[in-house]
């Protein structure tokens, strides 16, 4: 589990805007700048430009390293396709060796600090990770069958370690599921329906998408494992059609991405717990690579949430919890408290009273989501810290 560290002002207001606003390469004048987005306003911020970038490359082929805070794409400098990564601070390019064009949809997976991706190779996907200092590709498995892939159409369950997308199998579309690990297709079933804007949720570990019935744009929950998608809801006043390169969650569950109102682009953003619309501005055309600052098992940084030098892991079972869970520690404690936070750093829990090595947690009346829970002795002051998932 990755330490929890006590923070100043500067980096407290980094983490905010990392999880509230997303990120995106903006085209202003012909050069390519690293900005940030206000959802609310549809205001652009450029953070610096990146000269030597011609345009941007097409097939879901970016990604936030959330470690080392740097933005990762594929870039065309005139001459060649690049995978640039440049810091988020300053936009300075730390690398950009010539890429593969055939690689497509970069995923990010905070667990393991490594890129995933697609290679098309002799007729075949293959499941690579990408060494972004090099561009080089290392296989790890092969999806045989599949003779294209569906556009945004690409993302990573870092909690189970499945990596999914959809791709074209004699004519029909299906779903494939990939253990990142061992490289086998754990599932692939049939996907008839036109869904595409693939993110994942951290707060219930979900893939949402967007479904386009032929008169509205429905808000998608999907099991990739079945291929069944059940409709959150239909977005409310938003005219069917979606720009490449634009999905993306943020830890408060909200669902980004670039639509339209008519002839308008319009920047839609929305509640995946209710597809209730949450904002929706007019928004410049010149955007690709919408990103969110998110991983999913590095904690937001909370300020009120401090750190014990004997600070020791909880045992959590079930985690996911869908109604109660059993959460035990190493050692007993007396006169001891739980407390429970969302990732605002909002106390939502708290009791007291415990002893003993092991607590029975009732989710009540908690939301589905991520939340980060203390549990602390009052006689020695050791604490017990873990994140948990609600169901």
């Amino acid at each position: 589990m990755k330490k929890i560290i006590l923070i100043f002002l500067t980096s407290w207001s980094f983490t905010c805007l990392a999880q509230y606003e997303p990120y995106c390469l903006y085209d202003f004048a012909g050069w390519y700048r690293l900005s940030t987005i206000n959802t609310t306003t549809g205001n652009i911020t450029q953070i610096a430009p990146i000269p030597i970038v011609q345009y941007y490359v097409l097939g879901n082929k970016q990604c936030i390293n959330t470690h080392d805070s740097t933005y990762t794409f594929a870039g065309h400098d005139g001459s060649d396709v690049r995978l640039y990564t440049v810091t988020m601070d300053s936009a300075s390019i730390l690398s950009d060796p010539v890429f593969n064009n055939n690689v497509i949809g970069l995923q990010y997976n905070c667990n393991d600090s490594s890129i995933y991706a697609l290679e098309e190779n002799g007729g075949a996907y293959d499941l690579v990770k990408v060494n972004r200092i090099t561009g080089i590709t290392s296989q790890i498995g092969s999806v045989s069958g599949v003779t294209a892939y569906v556009g945004d159409a690409f993302v990573l369950d870092v909690n189970r370690g499945l990596y999914h997308f959809f791709g074209l199998f004699g004519g029909n579309i299906k779903m494939y599921s990939i253990d990142i690990k061992t490289g086998m297709v754990t599932a692939s079933p049939f996907f008839p329906d036109n869904v595409t804007g693939l993110a994942y949720n951290c707060q219930d570990s979900t893939v949402y998408g967007l479904w386009e019935d032929g008169t509205d744009y429905k808000l998608e929950s999907i099991n990739p494992i079945t291929g069944n998608h059940n409709t959150i809801g239909i977005i409310p006043g938003i005219d069917p059609g979606f720009v490449a390169e634009s999905a993306s969650i943020n830890y408060n569950g909200h669902y980004t991405y670039r639509g339209f109102d008519g002839p308008k682009s319009l920047l839609v953003t929305i509640d995946v717990q209710t597809a209730s619309l949450v904002d929706s501005v007019s928004f410049s055309s010149n955007v690709s690579g919408i990103d969110y600052y998110v991983c999913c098992n590095e904690e937001p940084i909370i300020s009120n949430i401090t750190p014990y030098s004997n600070q020791e892991k909880l045992n959590i079972y079930p985690n996911p919890i869908n109604s109660q869970a059993i959460i035990s520690w190493e050692s007993n404690i007396n006169n001891g408290f739980v407390e429970v936070y969302d990732v605002s750093g909002k106390l939502v829990f708290k009791r007291n009273g415990l002893s003993g090595n092991q607590y029975a947690f009732q989710k009540d009346n908690l939301k589905k989501g991520v939340y980060f829970i203390n549990i602390t002795d009052r006689n020695n002051q050791k604490k017990f810290f873990d994140k948990i998932i609600i169901n």
